[in-house]
Parts: C-alpha cells; sequence; structure tokens
C-alpha cells in the first residue's frame, strides 16, 4: 500500500489536493514536492510537511 501512496503522490504532484491523516486530521493545499518520505503542502502562504507513513487517504481536489 505504501508504493501506491508513493506513486500516487508523484502523480499528484503540482495540484491541489487532499490529505487524509492516521487520527483523522484533514491537511489541503497544492502539493508542491514529495521526497519518498514526506509531502509538501502550500495553502495561502503556509507550509504544511506530511509524513508518508501517516497518509491515510489522497486525493486530488478542484482548484
Amino acid at each position: 500500500m505504501l508504493e501506491v501512496q508513493r506513486t500516487y503522490a508523484q502523480k499528484l504532484m503540482g495540484t491541489r489536493v487532499r490529505v487524509a491523516c492516521v487520527g483523522g486530521g484533514i491537511v489541503e493545499g497544492d502539493l508542491m514536492s514529495f521526497n519518498g518520505h514526506s509531502l509538501w503542502l502550500v495553502k495561502e502562504d503556509t507550509d504544511s510537511f506530511v509524513s508518508i507513513h501517516d497518509v491515510v487517504g489522497l486525493a486530488p481536489r478542484a482548484a
């Protein structure tokens, strides 16, 4: 499952995404980078970094 998330994250680079995290948290923003271990999202000049191990779901969002 982790490899599927990594491949999918790479395909979504540069798009707006919604990330569901372990514990029920949701993070939304533009997926700026993925280094194989964490997602870097930006929304309204705020940076968020999410470990791939904390990702439960990842989906594109309308801009």
